[in-house]
Parts: structure tokens; C-alpha cells; sequence
């Protein structure tokens, strides 16, 4: 946005006034009065325009900053620790297999119960390895 300085606001207004002069009689009193006036009108005119010129630009870093935060929101988080072999070994059946639901895994890794698989999964899930897919109540598991 540009600031507007006021001088040609000033201008434009004096002129005006000059042509006001020349058509009517009236006292010099008057006249500075009037002046005064115009001139306070111009200077309040330029205040508010720096105003508003500042209001714009805390607003455009305001805006610059939510869509920074936005866009750190909207990825996913990923780690950059090392996958442990046990990991690497669930990644790899879940390659092979496609998708890939803790009771395929808790049989296939010989897991007592889902649980522990269901866990390592979600891990590898919240890590940005896996992705999610809801298939009714069922939760299945794909390369991310």
C-alpha cells in the first residue's frame, strides 16, 4: 500500500479554496481559520494512512505466520532415529503383504496377542512409515 504524504491533498485543497476566495468576499481571519482547518484535515488524512499502512503489514506477517504453522501442522511428523531391525522386519512383511492388520502380524511374528503388534504398528504409523486405512472396525496398515 502506498502512504500518502498529503502534500498534493494540500495542494488540491488550497487551490480549491483560492477559487472559493476569488468568487466571495470574506476577512482574513476568516481565511486563516479555514486554512488551519484544511491543513489539520490533510495532516489527520496522512496519519491515518500510516496507520492503516502499519495495520497492513502486521496483518501480512500475521498471515505469513498462520500459513507457516499450517503447513508445519499438515505434515506428518517423521523421525529421524534409526529403524531397528525388528522394524525393518515389520516394513518389509507389510511391503509384501500390501496392507497388513495387527492379527495378521501378531500371527505371522508369532505375538501371543494383537496387542503388541497393534502397538509396534501404530509406532511405525506415528513415525510417517505407515499409513492407515478403516475398514469398519478393522484398522489395516500400508506403506506410507
Amino acid at each position: 500500500m502506498k502512504v500518502v504524504d498529503g502534500s498534493n491533498d494540500f495542494d488540491q485543497l488550497v487551490g480549491e479554496y483560492k477559487n472559493l476566495l476569488s468568487t466571495t468576499k470574506s476577512d482574513v481571519s476568516e481565511t486563516v481559520s479555514i486554512a488551519r482547518a484544511l491543513f489539520g484535515i490533510v495532516e489527520e488524512k496522512k496519519n491515518t494512512n500510516l496507520l492503516f499502512h502499519q495495520i497492513l503489514q502486521r496483518l501480512d506477517s500475521f498471515d505469513l505466520r498462520l500459513k507457516k504453522l499450517e503447513q508445519s501442522m499438515s505434515e506428518p511428523a517423521k523421525v529421524t532415529s534409526r529403524i531397528s531391525s525388528k522394524d525393518e522386519e515389520v516394513l518389509n512383511y507389510v511391503r509384501e503383504n500390501g496392507l497388513v492388520s495387527a492379527e495378521d502380524m501378531a500371527q505371522s511374528f508369532g505375538y501371543k496377542g494383537k496387542n503388541a503388534a497393534s502397538a509396534r504398528l501404530s509406532k511405525l504409523f506415528h513415525e510417517g512409515h505407515l499409513k492407515k486405512e478403516y475398514t469398519g472396525r478393522n484398522v489395516l496398515y500400508k506403506i506410507g
